[in-house]
């Protein structure tokens, strides 16, 4: 499915599930436990702006692409001890015109955090002790962009072709995987962007969290 620049689609089950979501796969996301999100896709649009694939906000936690050669930017914030810190973590990875299978993976025992493209490592963080994920209870995420479209800052549009989008919590291993694979590991929302309508994607799990278009 392409997400067109300037359109961007949200997964906020809260505001977009009606009220069934059975596991808010957001809350999964915080440090509390291991976790993988994958997303393969395809960046079709061009130049040297900044241009976010995804943004979990507004506990910040996305990836962006940026520069003429379409390097790789992930940005994540943390708190320890009631101070805040960001990550802005750059790879000099250079995306091409093709589909790339981007997956960020947390393990909670080892405070470690790892961005894979294709089974390659490109990024790795170890977390200080005590050094959480920034939390919040009204967690979504972005496609498309890094913020709403009406507030008019850190908008940073791409365009983008996606065909998969998961959260596991698991620390999975590095490989392609298939929804009926996904379905036995733990996951809270699982996406291919075909079974869909013009207004909403439909989730594969049981839990219901579904992502919609932003109006």
């Amino acid at each position: 499915m392409i997400i067109n620049k300037g359109e961007p689609w949200i997964l906020w089950p809260e505001k977009y599930s009606h009220g069934l979501c059975k596991e808010d796969l957001n809350k999964a996301l915080q440090g509390d436990n291991d976790f993988t999100i994958g997303i393969n896709f395809k960046l079709l649009s061009k130049g040297s702006d900044k241009r976010t694939i995804f943004s979990r906000l507004p506990n910040y936690l996305g990836l962006d692409i940026e520069k003429e050669n379409n390097n790789v930017l992930f940005i994540c914030k943390t708190i320890k001890e009631n101070e805040e810190k960001a990550y802005y973590e750059f790879s000099d990875f250079s995306l091409k015109d093709s589909f790339y299978r981007f997956f960020i993976r947390y393990n909670k025992d080892k405070n470690f955090l790892d961005v894979s493209i294709d089974g390659k490592v490109i990024i790795e963080i170890d977390f200080d002790k005590n050094e959480k994920f920034l939390q919040s209870e009204d967690s979504h995420i972005i496609f498309g962009s890094g913020n709403f479209p009406h507030n008019g800052f850190n908008l940073n549009y791409s365009e983008l072709d996606i065909k998969q989008f998961f959260v596991s919590k698991k620390f999975l291993d590095l490989k392609k995987y298939t929804t009926k694979e996904l379905l036995d590991l733990s996951c809270l929302g699982i996406y291919d962007f075909e079974n869909k309508t013009d207004y909403q994607i439909w989730d594969y799990t049981e839990n219901y969290n579904l992502i919609g278009k932003i109006l």
